[in-house]
């Protein structure tokens, strides 16, 4: 296990380009349209998401079951494999991993019971042997490669989690397995880390807009987790969270007050402090790649909105476009092209259509740590 971003698997070899991500969903994009593969990654990271709720685990773990499922289909073609049984999977694997380990068992029957009650699939249902035999499945496919880095530490470190308040639970999202790290290492500035009030920093912490929707985890629901670093993802869901909460945006003006204070580099008070916006100004990132994360999670917004997929909390109303009955996706819709997806596939390999067998994605070779 590493806690060195730049020396692990995640950044050797799971960080890939848009070439490499479009040649691995060819033979998808026989059988569906762009825009539909892209529901199918909202669609799918929901229902982890709803199963990871259900078994009662971490943010954290759901996270990483949701870079397992996208890094397999980077090898595999959702046309060909039963997603179904990739989904309970991945959360298992996830669990191992995060060290909360689950049975089989619960895994199956709570699955079984979300198939039904949440989706009224009507297949044959994941049980214990069945996720046991895709386990080895998918760790091959995943290279062995298990330790995920999540943006999660990010925030921790910029939004100045302490240590104590993560030993009481109040931060349990933080990256798995890795210490905190005194300095900054990817920006190295040297001017310390963003000190939000409460409610503020409770804000950065989860990275929260005022329609309620966490934006760190609204990128699981997109292809952020393989195209960019994690940190990168973690200050472009600060840099939304001051655009869109005009609360906390009219509070960065208070400067006089630093009680309230924002960035600290010293508790000297001849050091006064500057603003988040400033403070981010100057972390040494690439902010051309920040600005195209931000415009692509705005993107994912507005597909989301688009289409009906997904939980149904009253938090997405705020992000849902006014559409007529016959515009989007709902769930039954995706099960339903999903079905169809598999049901062409078959007849194509009837009539000898070959499959394009992908290779493990090769990542053009770092240059810049950014």
């Amino acid at each position: 296990m590493t806690s060195n971003f730049w020396e692990s698997s995640h950044y050797n070899h799971w960080i890939i380009d848009r070439i490499t991500l479009g040649q691995s969903r060819e033979d998808d994009l026989r059988y569906a349209n762009a825009e539909t593969l892209a529901v199918f990654n909202i669609f799918f990271a929901n229902m982890i998401a709803r199963l990871g709720k259900r078994l009662g685990v971490r943010a954290q773990v759901v996270a990483t079951a949701v870079v397992y499922f996208k890094r397999f289909y980077l090898k595999n073609n959702i046309c060909e494999t039963d997603p179904y049984i990739v989904v309970p999977t991945c959360l298992y694997v996830a669990t191992k991993i995060e060290e909360v380990p689950l049975h089989f068992k619960p895994i199956a029957t709570e699955t079984k019971n979300m198939y039904v009650q949440d989706y009224g699939l009507q297949i044959t249902m994941p049980d214990p042997q069945s996720i046991a035999e895709m386990e080895f499945y998918l760790l091959e496919d995943l290279d062995f490669h298990l330790i995920v880095h999540h943006p999660y530490r990010t925030l921790m470190q910029l939004c100045g989690e302490s240590n104590a308040s993560r030993a009481a639970g109040e931060s349990e999202e933080g990256e798995a397995g890795e210490a905190p790290v005194e300095g900054m290492r990817f920006w190295n500035t040297g001017k310390g880390t963003l000190q939000f009030e409460e409610t503020a920093r409770s804000q950065a912490w989860y990275a929260k807009t005022i329609c309620g929707r966490h934006i760190v985890n609204d990128t699981l629901r997109g292809d952020f987790c393989l195209l960019y670093h994690p940190h990168l993802i973690g200050i472009a869901a600060i840099f939304l969270t001051l655009v869109l909460d005009a609360d906390l945006r009219a509070r960065t003006d208070e400067t006089e007050a630093p009680s309230r204070g924002y960035a600290t580099r010293s508790k000297a008070p001849s050091d006064p402090p500057p603003n988040p916006v400033d403070f981010l100004a100057s972390l040494n990132v690439s902010y051309n790649t920040v600005a195209q994360i931000v415009q692509e999670i705005i993107s994912l917004w507005t597909l989301w909105g688009r289409h009906q997929v997904g939980e149904a909390d009253t938090d997405r109303k705020g992000l849902q476009m006014s559409r007529s009955s016959h515009q989007g996706m709902s769930d039954d819709d995706v099960i339903r092209k999903l079905q169809e997806m598999h049901r062409v596939r078959k007849r194509d390999e009837q009539n000898g259509v070959p499959s394009r067998l992908f290779e493990k994605p090769k990542p053009p070779r770092p240059v810049k740590k950014q």
